[in-house]
């Protein structure tokens, strides 16, 4: 069973508010004459979508220092197409790599974009997550002027996964991720102009696993996996629900898939400018094949 049409939604004003690496996503149980003769049957058609053929790539660009900037495009293998992505920087402490665009790139790409405004130089890693039954995608965009964007699919359709362009050098953003099944939000960390983007489709909505945590200690790395989908995490994206400016926020070095593409990782550097009254959280989601079960969202 493949997955249904998706079709790329981009809004204007916000409404209301390389190297190369595999990884082959399958479910192994421990009867595998069993699993053979389900299959054949075709008891298993839900349970294992055109998704479960899948796999990983990414490329790795260096980042000269005092603001060099780097666009990275990474292309899924013949026979797969994009399902979502994410990116790595080196961790923040000695270097200030933000990243201003991860975005699906075509039919079979993921694009990011990073600028280091520190003294050392460093890097930036972007993903590509693929599958043999993703579809092809109606790519549509258009400019907008405001520090919070939701992107809304129309109709009956879900949001797939999410996507952000913003301004060229931006030192970085606070949220993206899907609200309310039917929509993907962006929030930018200096009140700037965002292009959001949700990737729809209908039939079943993709499941989401969560997790997240927080921390008071300024200047220190958190690292949050989501729970664990049952299959493979399509997508992923990141929460920051106290933060609302660069003076108490989460500096993302890191939003990818890990734990053999079931689990969706994020990565941030707390900075506050004075004591927060209370910790402040990080919230890490996938969003994974459906049919898996859910968190609230």
């Amino acid at each position: 069973m493949c997955l249904p049409a998706i079709r790329n939604r981009f809004v204007g004003p916000a409404e209301g508010v390389g190297n190369r690496q595999e990884e082959i996503g399958m479910l192994v149980m421990p009867h595998r004459r069993l699993f053979a003769a389900l299959c054949a049957v075709g008891l298993l058609a839900v349970a294992l979508p055109a998704t479960s053929s899948a796999s990983t790539r990414s490329k790795t660009k260096p980042l000269a220092a005092n603001g060099g900037s780097a666009t990275l495009t990474v292309h899924c293998p013949s026979g797969q197409l994009a399902t979502g992505g994410g990116f790595r920087t080196a961790p923040s402490g000695t270097t200030f790599a933000a990243v201003w665009q991860s975005r699906k790139w075509g039919q079979r790409a993921w694009r990011v974009s990073a600028t280091e405004f520190s003294g050392t130089p460093s890097s930036v890693r972007a993903y590509v997550y693929c599958a043999s039954g993703a579809p092809q995608t109606d790519n549509r965009s258009s400019g907008l002027t405001s520090a919070v964007a939701n992107a809304a699919c129309q109709g009956s359709q879900s949001a797939q996964a999410g996507g952000f362009l913003l301004r060229r050098g931006s030192s970085g953003f606070l949220d993206s991720f899907r609200v309310g099944g039917d929509s993907w939000r962006v929030r930018d960390v200096n009140n700037e102009s965002i292009h959001d983007y949700a990737y729809c489709a209908g039939g079943p909505e993709p499941g989401v696993k969560k997790k997240t945590k927080s921390s008071m200690a300024s200047g220190v790395a958190l690292t949050v996996d989501s729970r664990k989908c049952a299959g493979q995490a399509l997508s992923g994206g990141l929460a920051q629900p106290d933060s609302g400016s660069f003076f108490m926020t989460y500096f993302v070095t890191e939003s990818r898939r890990v734990g053999h593409g079931q689990r969706w990782r994020t990565t941030g550097t707390f900075f506050s400018m004075g004591p927060p009254p209370a910790p402040v959280r990080l919230t890490s989601l996938a969003y994974c094949q459906p049919g898996g079960g859910s968190d609230d969202e």
